[in-house]
């Protein structure tokens, strides 16, 4: 078995942000760049498999190097950018976490 590092040979870096103070309301503008990154994916990998994507890859091993199975358990980076690629639309929820969708959506992760 290939053992990963998860300092140094992971597929992504680790970071962490302090925000203060969050205000969580209903504005719509994370939600409105979240829907032009879902149209941009739409445009650009319709047809295309989601193991092709750059980036779904690089996700699905960093899961199985933390011991997830994305066969099993699907990224919620994937399960956006497959509702965006069949164009079933993703719904507003706040701007706290249409901005974590359009983030997890945009980076893919």
């Amino acid at each position: 078995m290939n053992t990963i590092n998860m300092l140094t040979d992971a597929p992504v870096m680790f970071a962490a942000v302090y925000v203060s103070p969050i205000v969580v309301t209903d504005s719509q503008e994370a939600f409105r760049e979240l829907t032009r990154c879902a149209e941009r994916y739409a445009l650009e990998f319709t047809g295309v498999l989601p193991g092709e994507i750059p980036g779904v890859q690089e996700a699905r091993q960093f899961f199985r190097a933390i011991g997830i199975d994305p066969t099993k358990r699907r990224l919620s980076s994937e399960a956006l950018l497959l509702r965006s690629i069949k164009r079933k639309g993703i719904d507003p929820v706040n701007n706290l976490v249409d901005v974590g969708n359009w983030c997890s959506l945009e980076f893919l992760l």
